[in-house]
């Protein structure tokens, strides 16, 4: 079987590529298309998670699972800047066209554990009110944040739900709350009560757990 190339005559904004990233076969296909459209934005370019939904057929829950791959693999390095308090409030996204690792030819990912040591898993608590059949889906919502920023934002999601400050599902609300507060956007108005209120004992007969539809909005 032959294969036949058709290129364009005249080409709009051409880029010029390491072949070798191209041809990275320890990313996905779908992370080296994500990473070949990011190279090739204009100098200056920012990136928005919200943007590269609206031009492409993933939602933020995807491109957030694509740049964490590319995160992995080096080509993607993104650095948080906090307020005074230690929360994100905004943040850089570095793209590389060969990967930020020792060995630029070829990340090493042979041999990895699976497991990151510093993921939120093990780490996060969760207040009374929230149900424990949530909390495996709230944990993956907010696996790729660090333990600390995971906990900051769980309490904020879990204070807005207890106060009964949302108008959509509990888990849409909670991916809202993570991209936002990825992208600094965040007001984080229930945080610190909530996790005051964590620390302590709960109530005799625990806590009243909020009427809503706890099961949608996790797809």
């Amino acid at each position: 079987m032959s294969t036949t190339i058709i290129r364009a005559t005249h080409r709009d904004r051409p880029f010029i590529i390491d072949q070798r990233t191209v041809e990275n076969d320890h990313l996905s296909w779908a992370a080296r298309g994500l990473l070949i459209y990011l190279l090739s934005r204009r100098d200056g370019w920012t990136l928005q998670v919200e943007e590269l939904c609206d031009c492409g057929d993933l939602g933020r829950d995807g491109i957030y699972s694509l740049l964490h791959e590319l995160r992995e693999a080096g080509y993607v390095t993104f650095e948080h800047e906090r307020d005074e308090y230690g929360r994100i409030r905004d943040g850089t996204y570095t793209i590389y066209e060969t990967p930020d690792l020792p060995n630029p030819d070829v990340p090493d990912t042979a041999g990895e554990d699976p497991a990151d040591p510093d993921s939120a898993d093990s780490a996060v608590e969760f207040v009374g009110w929230i149900p424990e059949q949530v909390w495996d889906k709230a944990l993956d919502a907010v696996a790729h944040l660090s333990p600390e920023d995971a906990q900051i934002v769980i309490d904020e999601w879990a204070g807005r739900v207890g106060c009964d400050f949302v108008d959509v599902p509990p888990l849409e609300e909670l991916h809202t709350l993570v991209e936002e507060y990825m992208e600094g956007r965040c007001g984080l108005a229930f945080a610190e009560t909530t996790r005051y209120i964590r620390a302590k004992p709960a109530p005799e007969g625990g806590y009243i757990i909020p009427d809503y539809d706890w099961e949608a909005g996790s797809d």
